[in-house]
């Protein structure tokens, strides 16, 4: 062994797994440790499929918790978009007063007559993001759910993922692509 090498043990592995576990599933979905401890321990808990919250609640939340306020800059332009982007909350309009924006839940969000029939899938509404696109994908590698060419329809894929959305990050990360003389079919990208 060369002077200055460092070597782990089997103690030093499960040291580092242990670590990363505190930090998994936020970076799992590209959020900071911060941003998704604020989602979990103030936003989630008051976030319900018929309420959406506004910002002043999401504050006042927050100051309860920790006991400090939390910037509306921050709110704004850091924290709400980070967890649209990562698919753990919608921002709409609010219906009381449309020049303002309320934090929904994605899942209240993507239902619709069409998605509570029996027949549909709905069950992946409630998942990570990162959980239902792998769902998706499981579901396009199952030669049964594509036609002759290779091809699935586009709104059982959309049943499965739980909504446009994940589609929509499927198609910009590249995992998926749409016929060119049919929009409404999709497939794999193979690599």
């Amino acid at each position: 062994m060369h002077q200055g090498t460092i070597v782990a043990n089997e103690e030093d592995v499960e040291a580092g797994f242990s670590l990363y576990s505190l930090i998994a599933k936020p970076n799992e979905l590209g959020l900071s440790p911060q941003v998704y401890e604020i989602y979990e321990s103030v936003i989630k808990p008051n976030l319900t499929l018929d309420h959406g919250l506004r910002k002043e609640e999401i504050s006042r939340v927050y100051v309860q918790k920790y006991g400090r306020s939390l910037a509306w800059q921050r709110l704004d332009r850091e924290i709400l978009p980070a967890l649209e982007a990562s698919g753990l909350v919608s921002l709409q309009p609010d219906p009381d007063d449309r020049r303002r924006i309320v934090v929904v839940s994605p899942v209240s969000y993507n239902i619709s007559a069409e998605g509570l029939s029996s027949n549909n899938i709905v069950s992946n509404r409630g998942q990570p993001p990162s959980e239902r696109i792998q769902a998706g994908i499981d579901w396009l590698s199952k030669p049964g759910n594509l036609d002759s060419e290779g091809w699935a329809p586009l709104d059982k894929l959309t049943q499965v993922v739980g909504g446009p959305e994940t589609v929509q990050l499927m198609l910009r990360d590249g995992l998926i692509m749409t016929d060119p003389s049919a929009i409404n079919k999709v497939r794999l990208v193979r690599r």
